[in-house]
């Protein structure tokens, strides 16, 4: 296989955007934080619906203003009223909605890890057919980042544990079969939690 070419999926994908945190380094909800014209949301959705059958954005904090974001891109905004919980209770909130279609796994993002474009998305799928992994993450000199995929199996065990005290980490660490996908971009990396790391990341892309 060529390296730009990537492989039909058997089955169908889903994404699972995190967006229901507080944002208060951020001082205004992540989400709709303007990026080149654009809500920030846009720009990780954008590198996941190439290959991604159904989108779902998990809002919690200022979720009116998040799903009327959601409404004009087109994707599935799901609520998660135990957001306060921390990040394992959305992921929770986005795996069910995604165990209620039939695809056959995730990946799973929050919104503040902009992706330029869909390359690696594709590769950890791709990955997911030459290898049937349950759990593949990207990696970038040594270091895992996002998204990750999770197969539908990892998705329900994602769901049966108490967010209280866990996270998704338990998972990823007794997954059946875990890869790690070398990438050549250190986006993945790059989580935007206040208005000076937007103003480098723009910097470095805009």
């Amino acid at each position: 296989m060529l390296p730009s070419e990537s492989i039909t999926p058997p089955g169908e994908i889903a994404a699972i955007v995190l967006a229901a945190g507080f944002s208060t380094r951020m001082g205004q909800t992540k989400a709709l934080v303007p990026l080149a014209g654009q809500p920030l949301l846009s720009w990780i959705i954008r590198s996941l619906t190439p290959c991604c059958k159904f989108v779902f954005v998990v809002t919690g904090h200022d979720a009116e203003s998040v799903f009327a974001a959601c409404k004009k891109l087109n994707v599935t905004a799901v609520f998660n009223p135990s957001f306060s919980l921390g990040m394992l209770s959305s992921i929770q909130a986005g795996a069910k909605a995604a165990l209620d279609t039939d695809v056959q796994g995730a990946l799973i993002a929050p919104v503040d890890v902009p992706l330029c474009d869909s390359a690696v998305p594709q590769k950890l799928i791709d990955r997911w057919v030459m290898t049937q992994c349950s759990v593949a993450i990207p990696t970038y000199e040594s270091r895992g980042g996002h998204p990750v995929w999770f197969d539908r199996h990892e998705l329900g065990r994602l769901v049966a544990l108490d967010p209280v005290g866990n996270t998704a980490r338990n998972i990823v660490d007794s997954a059946r079969h875990l890869e790690r996908v070398n990438v050549d971009t250190s986006d993945i990396l790059f989580n935007l939690n206040t208005p000076h790391d937007v103003e480098r990341w723009a910097e470095r892309h805009l």
